[in-house]
């Protein structure tokens, strides 16, 4: 059970999460950029752990450059507003306990389509599966255990076997 007082820095290493103690992969887009290869890998994500972790909690730390009214879209907007974005860079970093799976679909859609405009870190805790996900720039997210006793490297690797290899490559640790 995630508890919360969550702390992320237990599990992940912040500077390298490749170096993380329980990292075990991640996937990236081995296509160009485009908004409809971002969604794609967006829904298969969400589409896979929904199902075997319904239970989705989120530790961020995202905070946005220059907030001008001409230069925010809609979708941090909202973001900003319901927390899960930051307009600073001495905002702590925030935990939030069941998060709806659409603001996971948000988050990393401001991960992913981020113009050098965001900055900071943005984990996804699914309970269920004894994971930490995390999207990234390129287009896909890399998964690291919080407990070396559940299933969670063969969840991951059953995930990676889902994508479309035309599509995404995936690196994992010994999976």
């Amino acid at each position: 059970m995630i508890k919360q007082d969550f702390d992320i820095e237990k599990h992940v290493n912040l500077r390298s999460y490749s170096d993380s103690p329980g990292w075990l992969g991640y996937y990236e887009r081995r296509i160009r950029f485009s908004q409809t290869i971002m969604y794609e890998s967006i829904d298969k994500f969400i589409d896979f752990f929904r199902v075997i972790s319904p239970n989705v909690s989120v530790v961020t730390s995202l905070y946005k450059f220059g907030l001008g009214d001409n230069e925010i879209t809609s979708e941090q907007k909202v973001l900003l507003e319901a927390g899960y974005l930051r307009d600073s860079l001495n905002e702590i970093v925030a935990f939030h306990k069941g998060v709806a799976w659409e603001i996971v679909r948000e988050l990393s859609s401001v991960v992913m389509y981020n113009e050098g405009d965001i900055a900071g870190h943005c984990f996804f805790i699914l309970e269920s599966s004894g994971l930490i996900a995390y999207p990234h720039d390129d287009t896909g997210f890399g998964f690291i255990t919080t407990d070396f006793n559940q299933q969670a490297t063969i969840v991951v690797k059953n995930f990676f076997e889902t994508l479309d290899k035309s599509k995404f490559i995936y690196f994992e640790l010994g999976l």
